[in-house]
């Protein structure tokens, strides 16, 4: 019982620093994170006994087993849509810099590109 309102209100503490968080990418990494973090606890200390009890060593073992394997080949299986983006995006930053040096692009004061800037995301 104890466990479970500690989950509550950790996902509501959660969703109000990613609410006032948005912009700040470290912070809402370190808060999910965190919630993994509470939901592997509640699992290996609340719900894997219960489940001991309930059928016995054998079954919850191999259940927790097919679940990890499950998420495994999700994360496999699911394309990364975050590296797909850099890539483009570097595509894009080189060939916009091929054509300004060939001519066909002209930049105009102010108005280029910051390679500084967009390096620090590419080599994120």
């Amino acid at each position: 019982m104890l466990l479970s309102l500690l989950s509550c209100v950790t996902t509501a503490v959660g969703i109000a620093l990613a609410l006032q968080l948005r912009e700040n990418r470290r912070a809402i990494t370190a808060g999910m994170g965190f919630s993994v973090g509470i939901m592997v606890l509640i699992s290996t200390v609340e719900l894997i006994p219960e489940a001991i009890a309930a059928m016995g060593a054998g079954p919850t073992i191999t259940s927790v087993a097919l679940g990890v394997a499950l998420l495994w080949v999700a994360h496999l299986v699911i394309p990364h849509t975050h590296l797909l983006q850099r890539r483009m995006l570097a595509y894009l930053f080189r060939a916009f810099e091929a054509d300004t040096r060939k001519g066909k692009v002209k930049e105009t004061a102010g108005k280029g590109i910051d390679n500084p800037k967009l390096e620090r995301v590419l080599n994120r």
